[in-house]
């Protein structure tokens, strides 16, 4: 089984994925559960983010995040890249990934592509490579990577995972929205693929939307149901 939730912001929003909110008796690591960006667990570098990781490594199921904005690139980026599921990964714990920009990942016979990333409103009151990452941003590399990929399968994926929107749903939320280069490069895949459905975190609301997008925050869905 696979479940998706929206941004968990480190221990702020985890509460939905406590086991006192989430069942998970009978769950083994043939079960996902997958996180829509804003991970922020890996954020300190030290023993204050193991405590955190070693909970999730204590889970009984699988558990996969994209990056969302709110996260510390320079230590997810040193991390060792390896393939998992036919895409590139960050592995965290055995049971704990970090899924990248650009890839398709066959989970459960089924195809996912995933890019994470989004602009930080706030970034003019944090502190460059303390608390924001220009990283947060996607490069013209991890772009075309997300191409490449989609190409591979025919343009034609089952599922599309991200932390931001394309142009056409932001604007459906936020209809004075201007947008940025992850937006639009989003409603270009939005325009170029076929999909049964996409799931996007980010915006801290739960909401479905006309052409099957989804936006997840504190609701947990299951793609089969």
């Amino acid at each position: 089984m696979i479940y998706l939730t929206g941004d968990i912001h480190r221990t702020q929003d985890i509460a939905k994925i406590l086991p006192a909110n989430f069942d998970y008796s009978n769950k083994t690591e043939q079960d996902y559960l997958i996180i829509a960006g804003d991970f922020g667990c890996i954020w300190t570098g030290d023993g204050r983010d193991d405590k955190l990781l070693d909970w999730f490594a204590s889970l009984p199921m699988t558990i996969l995040w994209i990056d969302g904005n709110h996260e510390n690139f320079d230590l997810i980026n040193a991390l060792p890249a390896e393939i998992w599921h036919g895409g590139k990964i960050h592995r965290i714990r055995r049971n704990l990934i970090h899924l990248m920009r650009g890839q398709v990942y066959e989970i459960d016979g089924k195809t996912w592509f995933t890019f994470g990333g989004g602009t930080s409103m706030d970034r003019m009151q944090r502190q460059i490579h303390v608390s924001w990452w220009p990283q947060e941003m996607p490069s013209e590399e991890e772009m075309d990577e997300g191409r490449r990929n989609l190409d591979v399968y025919g343009r034609n994926v089952d599922y599309i995972l991200t932390h931001c929107a394309p142009m056409h749903i932001l604007r459906t939320i936020v209809p004075v929205a201007k947008g940025d280069i992850l937006n639009s490069y989003l409603e270009e895949i939005s325009q170029s693929t076929r999909f049964s459905r996409w799931y996007f975190g980010h915006y801290h609301h739960d909401m479905d939307f006309p052409g099957n997008y989804s936006m997840l925050f504190q609701r947990i869905v299951n793609p089969a149901e």
